[in-house]
C-alpha cells in the first residue's frame, strides 16, 4: 500500500482528479476503478486502521465476484455458505440452497484491506488517520478538500469528490445533499462474534416483532463453533441490545 508521505509545513496543497473520502468497501472500488482509467486518485479515511471496527455481519454473496471481476481472497473467508435460512414470526422455515444462496462469511478488517491494497495497487494513494471537515468551493464548484491529517492541517484540490463516507455523510451534506435519517427512518444493531455455537454451513435469519420489531436477528457462522450473533430493529424501537439479550 503506498502510504503519502506528508510534509512538515502547517498546511498541504495536492491536486488530484480525484478523491475518494472513505475507504470503506464503495470508496475503494471508486478509487480503485478511477486509478485503473488513468486518473490521479487520492482515498482518505479517517479511521487509523482500515476494516475496523466492523460494522457488519460479515456476509457476502458469492456472485459478487463476478459482478465485481475479483475473488475474495482465501484468508479473508472465515466460512463458506451454501444456503440461507429464513425463520418467520410462526417458526416456519424456508430454506433457500442454490447457486444465488451461495457465499462467504469473510473477515472485514482483511477484505476491506485487500481492497484498498487493490486501489494502491492501481495507483491510487491511500491516507489513513485522515478527516475530512469540509469542502472547497470556488463559485458554484466544489474543488478541494480541508480537514486534518495525523494532528496536521490538511487541504488538497481535486475535479472529482466522491463521498463514501457512510449512510449519513458529511461531504454530502457539506455539498448540500441532505444525507441525514429521521428516528423512523434509521436502524439500530448489535452483534457480537460468539463460540460455543452449533454452526451451519447456512446463514439463519430470524423474523419477530417480539425480539426484533421492524427488523430481524442473525446468525452467521464463522468458523467450527464460532458466529457472529446479531440484532437489528428499527430506531423507534430503541436500543437493539435490549432485544439481543
Amino acid at each position: 500500500m503506498r502510504l503519502r508521505r506528508k510534509k512538515s509545513s502547517d498546511k498541504m496543497n495536492y491536486d488530484y482528479d480525484v478523491i475518494v473520502v472513505g475507504a470503506g468497501p464503495g470508496g475503494a472500488f471508486a478509487a480503485k476503478e478511477a486509478a485503473l482509467q488513468g486518473a490521479k486518485v487520492l482515498l482518505v479515511d479517517r479511521r487509523k486502521e482500515i476494516g475496523a471496527p466492523v460494522r457488519c455481519g460479515e456476509g457476502l454473496g458469492a456472485d459478487i465476484e463476478k459482478e465485481l471481476g475479483f475473488k475474495v481472497p482465501k484468508d479473508a473467508i472465515d466460512a463458506y455458505i451454501n444456503a440461507a435460512e429464513l425463520y418467520g414470526p410462526n417458526g416456519k422455515k424456508l430454506e433457500l440452497r442454490n447457486e444465488t444462496s451461495k457465499g462467504y462469511v469473510i473477515d472485514r478488517k482483511k477484505f476491506d484491506k485487500f481492497l484498498v491494497e487493490e486501489a494502491a495497487r492501481a495507483g491510487a494513494e491511500v491516507l489513513v488517520k485522515t478527516r475530512i471537515d469540509d469542502l472547497k468551493k470556488e463559485g458554484s464548484k466544489f474543488v478541494g478538500v480541508v480537514g486534518n491529517s495525523m494532528g496536521e492541517k490538511f487541504e488538497a484540490n481535486a475535479k472529482v469528490i466522491i463521498a463514501a463516507d457512510g449512510g449519513e455523510s458529511l461531504i454530502a451534506r457539506k455539498a448540500g445533499i441532505n444525507s441525514l435519517a429521521t428516528l423512523a427512518e434509521t436502524d439500530f444493531g448489535v452483534e457480537y462474534e460468539m463460540v460455543n455455537v452449533d454452526v451451519k454451513d447456512a446463514i439463519e435469519i430470524y423474523f419477530s416483532n417480539v425480539f426484533a420489531p421492524r427488523g430481524y436477528a442473525w446468525i452467521f457462522p464463522k468458523g467450527k463453533d464460532s458466529a457472529n450473533v446479531g440484532v437489528g430493529v428499527d430506531g423507534l424501537h430503541g436500543n437493539a441490545i435490549f432485544f439481543l439479550k
